[in-house]
């Protein structure tokens, strides 16, 4: 097999790896299970807006607590799970509030990346006994992307052995 055309072949092979991302999603909803959290309680140091990047439009919130050196995420679907109006009210400096983590045991490639930046995603947040984050509203949002992933994740996989197919003619 000879490539004659390396351009195709260098987009087809990128595609093909890109088609990794959707699949490493898949199954990221089984984790927010409570037998997969680790519940902690701290007091609220600050709450700042996080931003999309290169972009003034938000994306979600970063949370720090006095006890731990990370500071709390929630964004993308947990940010469009989360109950903003309880979030607004009750998450403030010196609040306590009850934060569930995913173990570090269940980690997928996103949550060692973001533990490298001291971050970490929330699966659900109490205030007050008020719940603010849903584990189960999150898992079922999350449960929802599993087909969309699988479809794009395929078709990415087809497109790129394709393009690296039609390199070789």
């Amino acid at each position: 097999m000879t490539v004659k055309n390396w351009t195709i072949f260098i987009g087809g092979t990128v595609i093909g790896f890109i088609s990794i991302i959707p699949f490493s999603y898949m199954n990221h909803a089984d984790k927010f299970q409570i037998q997969n959290c680790e519940k902690l309680t701290g007091t609220v140091t600050e709450v700042s807006i996080d931003y999309k990047k290169r972009s003034k439009k938000q994306d979600g919130w970063q949370i720090g607590l006095k006890e731990y050196e990370f500071k709390i995420r929630i964004v993308g679907e947990y940010f469009n799970t989360l109950d903003h109006d309880a979030f607004e009210q009750l998450v403030k400096p010196n609040a306590v509030v009850e934060v569930l983590l995913v173990k570090p045991s269940e980690f997928g490639l996103f949550e060692k990346i973001n533990e490298k930046l001291e971050l970490r995603d929330a699966a659900g947040i109490k205030v007050e006994g008020t719940e603010v984050l849903s584990i189960t509203k999150l898992n079922k949002e999350l449960s929802s992307l599993y087909w969309t992933n699988l479809t794009f994740g395929i078709r990415a996989i087809g497109i790129g052995l394709f393009s690296i197919y039609t390199s070789t003619k």
